[in-house]
């Protein structure tokens, strides 16, 4: 298996990320600059590298994935072959990580119905004042209107 190539350039709430059909992998470079260098070199690392290594498996036909007919099963990405492999390279098949992330914060503007408010992105909010959709409440099916006063704020 080619060694794969590795770039620090994802943000968000995702650690890493592995490109089966590139093998490529990113990493998250503000976890990486919030303090989490170790975890994400060892461990997300490790986890993405499993699912470049069991795909390389599959696509070589190392893993005899078939069923009683002889058709090629297709690995799930967190399943037991790819738990087989992160044992194998000494990791727990763990699949979410306890890293803590900073949550974005969206534009949002208060609307009511008949039986309760409503916090709506600032996308939808436009949308609405363009004429282009009209949002109705799942509970009392009244039209949303905007609440009296008001005002976008980051939430």
């Amino acid at each position: 298996m080619p060694l794969p190539t590795i770039d620090v350039t994802i943000r968000g709430a995702v650690a890493g990320k592995a490109y089966k059909y590139t093998n490529h992998i990113e990493l998250n470079y503000e976890l990486i600059n919030n303090g989490y260098f170790k975890e994400i070199s060892e461990e997300t690392l490790y986890h993405e590298l499993a699912h470049l290594i069991t795909n390389y498996l599959e696509n070589t036909n190392q893993l005899n994935n078939y069923d009683k007919c002889g058709n090629k099963i297709k690995n799930k990405p967190h399943g037991k072959e790819w738990k087989y492999v992160m044992t194998i390279i000494g990791e727990k098949p763990e699949v979410k990580h306890n890293m803590e992330v900073k949550k974005k914060k969206y534009w949002r503007i208060e609307y009511e119905c008949g039986c309760q408010t409503h916090l709506i992105t600032k996308n939808k909010h436009e949308k609405i004042l363009r004429k282009m959709t009209i949002l109705t409440c799942r509970t009392c099916n009244k039209e949303l209107k905007v609440k009296k006063g008001a005002k976008l704020k980051k939430c």
